[in-house]
């Protein structure tokens, strides 16, 4: 009897957790051309708005930092009309930030706000840095740090780590949505 409850408990657990894997990338399903106000309804206002260059309208993000590990991106043009919505906290996406230049605005309306901000180092060596929370590809939470420089006003460099405030650093550990 024991073994059947524990099997049963084990099943509802992982039950419980495709249904909240499916919450994170219901967003990912959106159609483009979906009207902003239809997404608003369904997921809230967005927690950045960003104008896009020379005009082309404005990209809107929801984001679940500081505790979540994703983040959402539509662009919308002028004329009202949506692209693809996109997850913005990607390995491949951070690895843009190997090229160009990186203010903290691009920084921001690229991936949105980060779970922290904070100053590190000491004295000419200190810096800020921004932290993001995400699943990397493998699935294991991480953390994605980009040193903003000693001005806090330019990434210049970045790295990812295992998010050491994560509950299980495993693929499958649930983690925050």
């Amino acid at each position: 009897m024991t073994r059947l409850l524990h099997i049963s408990a084990r099943a509802g657990l992982l039950a419980a957790a495709s249904v909240l894997a499916g919450c994170v990338t219901l967003m990912d399903e959106l159609e483009p051309g979906t009207p902003v106000a239809e997404i608003q309804q369904r997921y809230g206002e967005p927690t950045a708005r960003c104008p896009l260059p020379e005009g082309a309208g404005e990209r809107l993000i929801w984001s679940r930092q500081p505790l979540g590990q994703y983040a959402w991106g539509v662009d919308v043009a002028p004329d009202g009309k949506t692209g693809a919505v996109r997850s913005l906290l990607t390995d491949e996406n951070f690895a843009r930030l190997s090229s160009g230049y990186w203010p903290a605005e691009r920084v921001r309306c690229e991936f949105g706000p980060p779970a922290e901000i904070r100053e590190v180092g000491h004295g000419q060596a200190r810096q800020t840095v921004w932290n993001y929370r995400y699943k990397n590809r493998g699935g294991w939470p991480s953390l994605l740090t980009v040193h903003m420089g000693p001005d806090g006003k330019t990434a210049r460099r970045y790295e990812s780590n295992d998010d050491p405030n994560a509950a299980s650093n495993g693929p499958g550990s649930g983690g925050s949505e």
